[in-house]
């Protein structure tokens, strides 16, 4: 009876999506509404967050200024060197053009300097004495028709030299073009690298009014305890949005659920951290809900499976941080980040570049934090991922 009755609803929605387009039309446009939705409602988390930490003092806000202006340097400074590697792949590709303009040019030159000797040469005695003197009119006919072929080759290799002339002087001029373009973009790099460099020296600067400000263990641990409460308070909000539709669980080819053991780490380094380890200067009474990855600056971090960003932005504690829901009310998040690049409603794959490893939120070294919750919880990413990182 139940099959019967599950076979007669499938033949119903078949109906309803081939009968009436415009109910799957609805859909997608229901779909696409819910989703545009939980964007707005994410933005206003973010801009929650912004404000809370804002409030919560001027030496956080200090730090979260100074490494947001690096993260936004060091994408900007990305973008120029791709600029720049595709500037000069592509004046490499039109020197080699014009150089086999140039040899063009100078074959057609020649070839016509040799055309113009036989025709001196030919020319010395005159064509009409050449054709008194023969008295073979067969032979009068191919000496004219070879005066007329000579003729014609002479222009068209003059029309061919002026063409290849005239395509070499562009392509010389794109390559000043270019030239010009990249000398900008090479201003434009040092430029970002001067803000860079200012942003940093504002950040040190940031940090030793933090190290002075938290003296105590006391006023550590109490920190401490406020980030992990802060992180989790914005893990459940977001939570609480995207766990509310069935749409954002549908990218992955295989459930999340599915995948412990078999997930790849987000990047390569060893484990400064594990998951579990007590946390410094928490009195034993804080641990570490993730793991900390040590690896250079700027080495890049993928996403460890298929999802859409919730949340990417700076938060006190974590330095920016990326989160990715990957449906089902599983969640990875990626910490301490030198800069992001891929913003808030981006849907990503298993494996692609989302971010890069840097020192953001008051680390000393470099490193990545890196967790996996399920409706909130912690789970341990030594279990989920295969191998090592």
């Amino acid at each position: 009876m139940a099959f019967t009755r599950r076979i007669v609803s499938l033949i119903f929605a078949a109906l309803l999506t081939g009968f009436l387009p415009g109910y799957a039309a609805a859909t997608d446009l229901s779909s696409k509404h819910r989703l545009e939705s939980i964007q707005l409602q994410i933005e206003q988390i973010t801009k929650q967050v912004e404000y809370a930490q804002e409030k919560r003092g001027k030496l956080s806000a200090s730090l979260r200024q100074a490494e947001l202006k690096i993260a936004r340097a060091v994408e900007s400074l990305r973008i120029i060197r791709i600029q720049l590697a595709k500037q000069e792949s592509s004046i490499k590709r039109l020197d080699r053009k014009a150089s086999l303009e140039k040899k063009t040019v100078a074959e057609q030159i020649e070839l016509l300097r040799a055309q113009v000797i036989a025709a001196y040469e030919m020319g010395q005695e005159p064509v009409l004495k050449l054709l008194l003197n023969q008295k073979n009119l067969a032979l009068i006919g191919r000496i004219l028709g070879y005066y007329d072929y000579l003729n014609k080759e002479r222009e068209k290799t003059l029309d061919a030299a002026r063409a290849s002339l005239a395509a070499l002087l562009a392509t010389r001029r794109q390559i000043d073009d270019e030239r010009k373009q990249l000398q900008a973009l090479l201003e434009s790099q040092q430029a970002k690298e001067i803000a860079l460099k200012n942003a940093e020296k504002s950040r040190i600067a940031a940090l030793a009014a933090l190290d002075r400000n938290i003296v105590s263990k006391q006023n550590r641990l109490k920190r401490l305890r406020a980030d992990a409460k802060g992180l989790q308070s914005l893990i459940a909000r977001v939570g609480r949005v995207i766990g509310k539709d069935n749409t954002l669980n549908k990218l992955s080819q295989r459930p999340f659920a599915q995948q412990r053991g078999r997930l790849p780490w987000p990047t390569n380094g060893p484990l400064e951290v594990s998951y579990g380890a007590l946390r410094s200067g928490s009195g034993g009474s804080l641990r570490w809900e993730g793991v900390l990855i040590r690896a250079p600056k700027g080495r890049l971090v993928r996403a460890i499976d298929a999802g859409h960003i919730v949340f990417a932005n700076w938060l006190r504690g974590y330095g920016l941080l990326l989160i990715i829901d990957h449906g089902n009310g599983f969640m990875s998040l990626y910490g301490h980040l030198e800069a992001i690049y891929r913003p808030v409603g981006t849907w990503v794959r298993r494996g692609e570049v989302v971010a890069s490893v840097g020192d953001s939120g008051g680390l000393r070294q470099s490193a990545l934090y890196f967790a996996i919750r399920h409706r909130g919880a912690p789970l341990n990413p030594q279990a989920w991922c295969r191998g090592t990182p």
